[in-house]
């Protein structure tokens, strides 16, 4: 992901599928969402 792209998934704002974590020091519950994220992309649909 360029600058650009960056830029252009922000201005979109959040969605189902885009969230931004404004808190990023609790390292455990952000691990915990990255795990739950990778999980659910393995599942086949």
């Amino acid at each position: 992901m360029n600058r650009a792209e960056l830029k252009k998934l922000v201005a979109r704002g959040e969605d189902s599928r885009t969230q931004f974590k404004a808190d990023t020091r609790n390292a455990a519950s952000l691990a915990s969402e990255m795990a739950a994220l990778l999980i659910l992309k393995a599942e086949p649909f």
